[in-house]
C-alpha cells in the first residue's frame, strides 16, 4: 500500500472518531452532506474520460465520441429503469453500488488472474460495500421510512431492520476472515483495514444518515478513487492535482445540472407510486442514474489494469 494512501486512510480514521465523539447536530449535518457531495462525491468521477481514452487504446476523436455516447447511454438506461421499475432501480443501485465501494476501498490490491481468486476478490468487494451501505442505512431506518418505502411499502420498517442485523453481522464475520486471507502476509494492512471498519462503525451508530453517509460517500469512497484514478493514470501519462481540478469543476458544474434536469422532470412527470415522491429521493434519483455510467467505465477501467503488469505489493 503506498505511503500516501495510508495517510490519506489516517486522516479520514482520526476525522471518523472526531465525529464518533462529537456528532454533529441535526442543523449542521445537511450542510456537511451538501459540502461532501459537492466538494469530492461528484468531482471523483471527473477523469473517467481520461480512464475510458487508456483501456479502449483508439483514436482521440473516435474514444471521445464513443466514450460520451456510451455514458449517455447509461444515464438513458438508468433513468428509464428508474421510470418503469423504480422498486428494481433502487435494489439493483443499491447491489451494484455495494460492489462498486468495495471495489474502490481495496483497489490498492493486485488484481487476481485465476478464476478462483478472481472471484473471492469480488465477494470481498461486495461483501464490504454491502456492510457499508447496510451501515449508514440499518442505523438510520428513518431514512427508509420517510424515503424508500414510498417506492418499496414495508409494513414495519424497524422491524426489517431488527431482522436484517443478525445477516450483517453474519456477512462482517465472513468480510474479517476474507480480509485476513487476503492480507494474512501484510499485517499493518490488515490491522488499517479493521481499524477503518470499525470507525465507519462508530461514525454510523452515533450519527444521523448526513453525516454518515456524507463522511463515507464524500471521505471513504471518494477520496479513496481519486487517489486510485490519479496514481493509475500516472502509469501512463503525466496528470497533476492541477489538471484534476479543472476537470473536477467542469464535471461537477455538468454534473449539478444534470442533478437539476433530472429532479426537474421527475418531479414533472413522477411514476405511479404511492403519494409523491419527496425531493431527497429525487435527488437520489439522480444521484444513482449518473453515477451509474461511472461504475461501469471504473469496473472496465479495472479489468483493463488486471491485464497489465501489476506492481509489486507492499
Amino acid at each position: 500500500m503506498p505511503p500516501s494512501l495510508i495517510r490519506l486512510k489516517s486522516a479520514l480514521i482520526l476525522v471518523g472518531l472526531a465525529l464518533a465523539v462529537w456528532p454533529l447536530p441535526p442543523s449542521v449535518s445537511p450542510w456537511f452532506f451538501g459540502l461532501c457531495i459537492v466538494l469530492t462525491g461528484i468531482p471523483h468521477g471527473a477523469i473517467d474520460h481520461v480512464l475510458h481514452r487508456h483501456f479502449t487504446q483508439a483514436p482521440a476523436w473516435r474514444v471521445s465520441l464513443q466514450f460520451y455516447a456510451e455514458y449517455f447511454a447509461w444515464i438513458g438506461v438508468g433513468a428509464v429503469l428508474w421510470w418503469l421499475w423504480p422498486a428494481a432501480a433502487v435494489v439493483g443501485f443499491f447491489a451494484v453500488s455495494a460492489y462498486h465501494f468495495g471495489q474502490t476501498q481495496l483497489a490498492y490490491l493486485p488484481r487476481e488472474r485465476d478464476e478462483t481468486s478472481a472471484l473471492q476478490q469480488r465477494l470481498l468487494y461486495i461483501i464490504w460495500g454491502a456492510l457499508a451501505v447496510s451501515g449508514f442505512v440499518l442505523t438510520n431506518s428513518a431514512v427508509l421510512t420517510y424515503g424508500f418505502t414510498q417506492i418499496i411499502p414495508v409494513p414495519d420498517v424497524n422491524a426489517l431492520a431488527a431482522l436484517a442485523r443478525p445477516y450483517v453481522e453474519i456477512a462482517a464475520c465472513v468480510l474479517i476472515v476474507l480480509l485476513v486471507v487476503s492480507l494474512h502476509s501484510r499485517p499493518n494492512v490488515l490491522l488499517l483495514e479493521l481499524v477503518e471498519l470499525t470507525t465507519l462503525a462508530l461514525v454510523f451508530l452515533r450519527n444521523d444518515f448526513y453525516t454518515s453517509f456524507g463522511l463515507f460517500f464524500g471521505g471513504w469512497h471518494a477520496l479513496n478513487a481519486i487517489h486510485h484514478a490519479l496514481q493509475d493514470v500516472s502509469r501512463f501519462e503525466r496528470f497533476s492535482l492541477r489538471q484534476f481540478g479543472r476537470e473536477a469543476l467542469l464535471h461537477s458544474v455538468a454534473s449539478l445540472g444534470g442533478i437539476a434536469l433530472l429532479v426537474w422532470a421527475a418531479a414533472q412527470w413522477q411514476p405511479a407510486t404511492p403519494g409523491a415522491w419527496g425531493t431527497p429521493l429525487l435527488v437520489f434519483m439522480a444521484l444513482s442514474v449518473l453515477a451509474f455510467p461511472h461504475i461501469v467505465v471504473l469496473e472496465q477501467w479495472y479489468a483493463f489494469l488486471g491485464r497489465k503488469p501489476q506492481p509489486a505489493a507492499r
